[in-house]
Parts: structure tokens; C-alpha cells; sequence
């Protein structure tokens, strides 16, 4: 999140909307954001999850040291999670499942609930934006594009459209059985001064 130029915004943003109970920013520590954003983060309601790898560099420890320090000068609450294992879903290819199966797949997938926002469009999960963005699927149902949205009305039913959907067309460039991996591990291209990347 603290590479997106416009971090510090979206947290003011979120942090005066009513409706939001709690506002949760998670990172690997690994990017210094600027003072602006240290200066947004400072809300009651604002929590911020560091995740923790094996894998890390030199460099990347002494930022996320430098960070954490900083978060403290700031007095932001935040917390250390584990992740020692991501999911790979398999290659970007299409994949013939039955419809049941698609709609089983979806309904079981650790993803279906962990929504995207990329260029003003909601997306149901990750892999629904990447092929998108893409050119590999069109926009379906399974989207809210905040650019047609005019009114509270409009809002309604694009939010029950978007959380009433029992398959994505994604769910065909998915692993039906997605395998385990080792989180952030750092892959070795050859430099022999790994620790500064």
C-alpha cells in the first residue's frame, strides 16, 4: 500500500467516513512511505499489520526496523502477522470446468472475499482484476465501476449485484487445488549483492 502515491489520502478518506468501524493497512515494511502518510495514520480507528517473512533482505530489515520506530514516534498502533506460506492458483490458462464445479470452486476459494480496487473498479478477487487488466476477460457482472455509479441507488444494486454472484469468470484461469509456497521468498537472478535489492 505504501507504494501507491495516493496512501495517504485514501486513509483520510476512510478515516472520516462514519460508516467504517475500522480501518486495516497491512505491509511487509519494506517501503518507508512519506511523513504525510505517517501524519494520516495517526487515527484511532487506523491499524497497520506487519507481515513477517523468512525471506527478507538486509536492506529490507533495516527498513522495516526504520518503519516500525517511525510508527512508534507516531504512537500508531500496529502488530506483527505470520504468513508463512502464500497460495499459488496456477498459470494463466483456461481451464474447461463443469458450471457446479466452477460454482463449488468459487464458493470454497480463500480468495472470494478478498476484494481488489484497481482503476476505480471493484473487482471480486486478484485474479478477476489481473485478467482483466489484462485483455484475458471482459468486465462481468462481478464488478463495481465506482466511474457509473451516480447515486445511493445505484450503489445498492451494484453492491448486491457484486456480493450475489455465484461464479466469477476468473474461476476458469484458476487451480481447482491451489498449492502451498513459502511467502516472499527472494528469487536469486544471478546478483551477487542480493542484500541491497
Amino acid at each position: 500500500p505504501f507504494l501507491n502515491p495516493e496512501i495517504a489520502e485514501i486513509i483520510r478518506i476512510c478515516s472520516d467516513c462514519s460508516k467504517i468501524f475500522q480501518l486495516e493497512l497491512t505491509t511487509n515494511g519494506t517501503v518507508m512511505p512519506p511523513e504525510e502518510v505517517f501524519s494520516a495514520l495517526q487515527n484511532s480507528r487506523v491499524h497497520v499489520h506487519i507481515s513477517l517473512y523468512d525471506f527478507i533482505t538486509v536492506k529490507q530489515k533495516q527498513t522495516r526496523d526504520a518503519l516500525i520506530a517511525k510508527l512508534e514516534d507516531y504512537n500508531i498502533p500496529y502488530e506483527f502477522a505470520s504468513h508463512p506460506m502464500w497460495l499459488d492458483f496456477g498459470d494463466v490458462v483456461h481451464r474447461e470446468y463443469p458450471p457446479h464445479e466452477k460454482r463449488v470452486m468459487f464458493y470454497q476459494c480463500p480468495m472470494n472475499s478478498c476484494s481488489i480496487f484497481n482503476n476505480r473498479v471493484l473487482y471480486r478477487c486478484g485474479k478477476s482484476s489481473y485478467l482483466h487488466q489484462h485483455g484475458k476477460i471482459p468486465v462481468n457482472d462481478a464488478v463495481i465501476r465506482l466511474d457509473e455509479i451516480h447515486s445511493r441507488k445505484e450503489m445498492r444494486k451494484a453492491v448486491h449485484r457484486f456480493f450475489n454472484v455465484r461464479t466469477l469468470l476468473a474461476c476458469s484461469y484458476c487451480s481447482n487445488h491451489p498449492t502451498e509456497i513459502k511467502a516472499g521468498e527472494q528469487l536469486d537472478r544471478g546478483n551477487t549483492n542480493a542484500d541491497t535489492m
